[in-house]
């Protein structure tokens, strides 16, 4: 996996949020100091959340740190560490101490996206590697894609494959149609 395909990942933080797959964005916008507004629904826990996110690269280039104004979470901190096959993607959450009177009632505020959001970081690094040759593909996988709601991005697929299997069926009816004679 190429070492700009994830240093271009983690130079753009909407790009990031926007492929978790549970996160629906009302609003996700960069604000002029470099940090982010967002307002997003959160399938994974059912919560709706309002919050600046400050946005500070680590030191070494592949580190990157998502602070949050409100919520529960407090940071997510992400990082890319080379290995023989590749590369490994590290993220880690951190949530604010809650008293032990309090931390049953807001269990439910805890993020349970965190492994799909790291299998879709895993799926857009891959595809990215295997298909960004191609003309068009950054622009439909930066902007396009990640622009749409989680729920758009599943009707979009299902329509893909459903037409990629109607296409199989007509060619195979053609193919048979011809070799018959038609």
């Amino acid at each position: 996996m190429a070492a700009s395909v994830i240093g271009d990942l983690l130079a753009d933080p909407q790009l990031l949020l926007r492929l978790n797959p549970c996160l629906t964005f009302e609003r996700l916008e960069c604000l002029s100091d470099g940090r982010l507004r967002a307002d997003f629904a959160n399938e994974s826990n059912g919560m709706r959340l309002a919050t600046e996110i400050e946005v500070l690269a680590g030191t070494a280039p592949a580190r990157l740190t998502l602070r949050y104004a409100a919520g529960i979470k407090r940071e997510t901190r992400l990082g890319v560490t080379s290995i023989a096959s590749g590369a490994r993607i590290e993220v880690t959450e951190v949530y604010a101490a809650a008293d032990t009177s309090d931390a049953e009632s807001r269990l439910g505020e805890v993020d349970r996206s965190l492994l799909p959001w790291v299998a879709a970081l895993r799926r857009h690094l891959l595809r990215e590697a295997r298909w960004g040759f191609l003309p068009g593909y950054a622009w439909w996988s930066r902007r396009f894609w990640p622009s749409m709601t989680p729920g758009q991005r599943r009707v979009a697929w299902l329509l893909i494959w459903t037409t990629a299997l109607e296409f199989v069926v007509f060619a195979a009816v053609l193919a048979i149609y011809l070799s018959a004679g038609g």
